[in-house]
């Protein structure tokens, strides 16, 4: 399991984002599959924090199998 996926992790998330910046493993992230990923944050923009959250346990379930 990843740091992201730990409370430490989110926290560090949290800060970064708050001060306009994003972890150093995201950017290679965007890279692998940038359209995709521009076309998902489209879609969850407006999303309750509760669906974004739920929308990533799905995910995670998907990337488990």
């Amino acid at each position: 399991m990843g740091y992201a996926a730990t409370g430490i992790g989110r926290d560090v998330d949290e800060r970064l984002a708050r001060a306009g910046k994003a972890a150093s493993d995201l950017s290679d992230i965007i890279k692998q599959q940038p359209r995709e990923l521009v076309a998902l944050l489209r879609i969850i923009n407006g999303l309750s924090a509760e669906d974004v959250l739920k929308l990533a346990r799905q995910a995670r379930r998907a990337q488990d199998k």
